[in-house]
Parts: structure tokens; sequence; C-alpha cells
């Protein structure tokens, strides 16, 4: 599962269409969860109690900052731009 949820956000990374945007926000919405669930259920040092729950709180923000940004367009002909 990890293998398949790993090669999904690869392909993401290379697409420019919505699809792509959306495999890599929710990506970063399922990692922020799993995290910040599992920071709060072990019985970790505080310390990196702390990491975990900040790390989680990072990707939840990029997760949401990804769903509200406008997607960028590259030109339809050949990638020549027109002027």
């Amino acid at each position: 599962m990890i293998t398949a949820w790993g090669a999904a956000l690869l392909y993401a990374g290379v697409r420019t269409d919505p699809t792509g945007r959306v495999l890599l926000v929710s990506g970063n919405l399922l990692l922020a969860a799993t995290l910040g669930a599992g920071a709060l259920r072990l019985n970790l040092p505080d310390q990196l109690q702390n990491v975990l729950l900040g790390y989680a709180a990072l990707l939840l923000g990029l997760g949401l900052v990804g769903l509200l940004a406008k997607s960028a367009t590259l030109p339809q002909s050949g990638g020549a731009l027109h002027e």
C-alpha cells in the first residue's frame, strides 16, 4: 500500500494537470492525519511528540494551500509561448 501511494505521489509530481495536484494534496493530508494521530496516541517523549505534531501541522497547511491554490496552466501549442 505504501509503495503504491509513493508511486502515485511521484506520478503526481510530474503531472501538470489538476489530477496531479489532487494526488499531492491528498497525500499531504493523509500523511498529516497519520502523523498527528500517531503522535497523540503513542506514549512518546514530549520533544518527539512536538516534532511530529509540528510536521503534521506543516503538511496539513501545505495540503490546504494546495487545495486553495490556482493550478498553473501550460501553453497548449507544443510548449511554445506566444506573444
